[in-house]
């Protein structure tokens, strides 16, 4: 995904996208284009944009500090279904990543 992959090299370019304009609650806050995560788990703000129509469904996730990012597809747009299971995905994916790093 070059988007992805762009998201994450161009750090000082995507500070604007990155940044926090508009607080939602205590962990979420919008972005441009993106919503930016407070993770007390990762000690990090994760950048995340998904959503789903007609059908199909999306997730983009990213951990800039960590240089990591995921894209999540599907043919199946059950909306909050959906965004469960992205969710468990995207908590396998990164506990699985990050805590092997965290050991080398």
């Amino acid at each position: 995904n070059k988007f992805m992959l762009f998201l994450l090299k161009e750090k000082e370019f995507n500070k604007i996208q990155q940044q926090k304009y508009l607080s939602i609650n205590e962990t979420w806050s919008y972005g441009l284009g993106c919503f930016v995560i407070s993770s007390k788990e990762w000690e990090t703000d994760i950048i995340y944009h998904g959503g789903d129509v007609d059908g199909y469904a999306s997730s983009l996730t990213l951990y800039p500090e960590y240089d990591l990012g995921f894209t999540i597809l599907t043919n199946y747009g059950e909306g909050q279904v959906v965004g469960n299971t992205f969710k468990k995905i995207e908590n396998m994916i990164t506990k699985s990543i990050l805590t092997k790093e965290a050991k080398e």
